[in-house]
């Protein structure tokens, strides 16, 4: 009996190389393709612009449970270091309370948050709106008040360049900062006077000088304690000295202003009370507004509460005593 056997044909080692550098040079091909084209780049970048849409989405976010939790009274004075780090964990965050850098940031805070190698800065101004900052990579330079000591300013300087890094910094009166080329954000503690300007040479790794200008103006603070239901107009809560301050009180719900005191260095202001305004010609000192309120009940008209609190406001005891003071009086109330 006669078996055919059959010549099974496979590849051999050459063809097997000479696949193996034909798919190399294609994968080449390809990868410098996609260098060539930008696809990469652009997805980087598409990458950034995700990360830093999140982060203002998640900031408008805890800006709203923050209204919420303070039934739509929230100021500039709850966004603090502490809120910002509980609300948004996930993100590394500084917050630097503004000062005189610009006058458009005069009452507001700056904030910083940084994920996955990308950084955001924001404005939050006074009316707790969020401003995106614009950062093309370039010298970044902030700071703050620490202490004050009448004309003498003790603040922290920060600076950063996050893509050439920092060689060196120059302040009037102090030695240089070396840097030696960190990245890294610098903390730099400087004393300066009120009112006078400070010039900042800050040279990046790469060699190109910045010059930069530090100043703070004389300012005093404004300090609120309100009633509930009882709002102002004016939420500053920082005035130029010499500048003129004028607010007016809002009554919100059912609740109405009972009666309120300003003071400017420990001194009363006078005020309006009947319409419930504040009007400071120059401020020379830090000023405290103190409100206190009463609930109106629901089931009141708008006319009996109203006869109810010139009662209270004039010590008056019947209704003729009322309808005469009202009709002939000759007041101004604010109702």
């Amino acid at each position: 009996m006669y078996f055919r056997i059959r010549n099974k044909r496979g590849i051999t080692l050459i063809a097997l190389v000479i696949t193996i550098i034909i798919l190399l040079i294609l994968a080449g091909i390809s990868i410098s393709s996609l260098i060539g084209s930008g696809l990469l780049g652009n997805a980087k970048d598409a990458k950034k612009a995700q990360i830093k849409s999140e982060m203002k989405e998640r900031l408008m976010l805890a800006i709203q449970e923050l209204q919420i939790e303070k039934s739509g009274d929230a100021t500039l004075n709850d966004i603090t270091s502490d809120w910002i780090n509980e609300k948004l964990k996930e993100y590394e965050n500084k917050i630097i309370e503004t000062f005189d850098q610009d006058s458009e940031l005069t009452n507001s805070k700056k904030i910083k948050m940084k994920k996955s190698g990308v950084t955001q800065r924001f404005i939050i101004d006074l009316n707790l709106n969020i401003i995106e900052m614009d950062y093309d990579g370039s010298v970044e330079l902030s700071y703050m008040e620490k202490e004050r000591n009448g004309n003498n300013v003790k603040i922290s300087i920060y600076v950063q360049d996050e893509e050439n890094g920092i060689e060196k910094i120059e302040l009037p009166n102090i030695e240089p900062y070396i840097g030696n080329g960190t990245k890294e954000e610098i903390s730099l503690d400087y004393e300066i006077e009120v009112g006078k300007e400070y010039k900042i040479v800050i040279t990046p790794k790469n060699g190109e000088k910045v010059e930069k200008t530090i100043s703070i103006k004389q300012y005093a603070t404004v300090t609120m304690n309100l009633g509930e239901g009882i709002d102002i107009d004016n939420k500053s809560t920082k005035i130029i000295y010499n500048q003129p301050y004028t607010a007016k009180m809002i009554e919100k719900g059912d609740y109405i202003l009972d009666d309120f005191v300003v003071t400017m260095n420990g001194t009363t202001v006078s005020v309006d009370n009947m319409v419930g305004t504040i009007n400071i010609e120059k401020v020379t000192g830090d000023i405290e507004i103190t409100a206190t309120s009463k609930k109106v009940s629901n089931l009141i008209n708008i006319k009996e509460a109203y006869k109810l609190y010139i009662r209270d406001k004039y010590n008056l005891n019947t209704v003729s005593e009322i309808q005469e003071l009202l009709f002939n009086g000759n007041i101004n109330e604010r109702w």
